[in-house]
């Protein structure tokens, strides 16, 4: 069935929300969907249009707004600390000299944001998520060895391994995991690139894993062939698109099963015009 838009000019009321999702589960093809197609909605970066993004404010946001996900960036500090930034395509901030890992935490907590908000430790954000709402942990640091196991030392620390999915373009990170033997339990994200898109050949061989792919690359075909491998699919976003109705339309009509926006109460302001939609 192909869904139409439908417009209404309400603006989303949390209260609407009454069943609060906590566990995003990964994607399970023998859990056959009958009439509803569940979307999960995830805040890219936090809710950063309300908020600083990655900030303990955008993620609490995300809380009240009882969305399903937050994804978020990560990397390393000097002293081995992991650290919730972006930062730019070298791994800078508010043009720092050095890469954000040549920095002890110490010196990055002394970084000003935007309202005087602060580059939160991963633990901070654990200690505010807990129990709360799942998290999508990107990756970006480039060692990617010691990243990684710093990162699962604190998922070990806070008992977080089914409330964590680890994300990345380095997908080796995925053989990490089982070498731990969570494959079963830690959710991975394989992130491509546009370029990296080609259908036919994905491994589609991977266990409790997402693909994650920019939201122009998405098609019925694709999204198809990753159900029937028990591989769910994300759909993202990069933070200067424009997120339009047809848009998000498009992706729930190929059965995408999460939304990482940058915009969620458009995104469920758009899902609660819609039939056969569970969110």
């Amino acid at each position: 069935m192909i869904l139409q838009s439908s417009t209404s000019s309400n603006n989303y009321n949390d209260s609407n929300k009454t069943e609060k999702k906590l566990k995003r589960s990964s994607f399970d093809a023998s859990k056959k969907r009958n009439q509803q197609h569940r979307i999960f909605i995830e805040c890219h970066r936090g809710v950063h249009k309300e908020e600083p993004e990655n900030t303990l404010a955008a993620f609490e946001k995300a809380i009240l707004l009882e969305c399903d996900s937050i994804e978020m960036d990560i990397w390393l500090s000097k002293d081995k600390v992991p650290v919730v930034v972006h930062g730019d395509k070298e791994g800078k901030i508010n043009q720092a000299s050095e890469k954000i890992n040549q920095y002890d935490y110490f010196e990055i907590s002394k970084i000003k944001l935007e309202n005087n908000h602060i580059i939160p430790k991963l633990e901070d954000v654990f200690q505010l998520c807990k129990n709360k709402i799942f998290l999508n942990l990107e990756i970006k640091d480039t060692n990617h060895k010691l990243a990684f196991d710093e990162v699962y030392k604190l998922i070990v620390d806070f008992n977080m391994h089914n409330q964590v999915a680890i994300s990345s373009f380095y997908h080796d990170y995925y053989q990490e995991i089982k070498i731990k033997n969570l494959d079963s339990q830690i959710e991975f994200g394989f992130l491509y690139d546009i370029a990296e898109l080609r259908i036919n050949e994905i491994n589609f061989e991977f266990m409790n894993s997402t693909l994650n792919f920019y939201f122009r690359e998405i098609n019925e075909e694709l999204v198809k062939k990753a159900h029937g491998n028990n591989i769910g699919v994300l759909a993202y976003f990069y933070m200067n698109d424009d997120e339009k109705e047809e848009e998000i339309i498009h992706l729930i009509n190929c059965k995408v099963d999460i939304i990482c926006t940058n915009d969620p109460r458009k995104i469920f302001n758009i899902l609660k015009n819609l039939k056969n939609i569970s969110f």
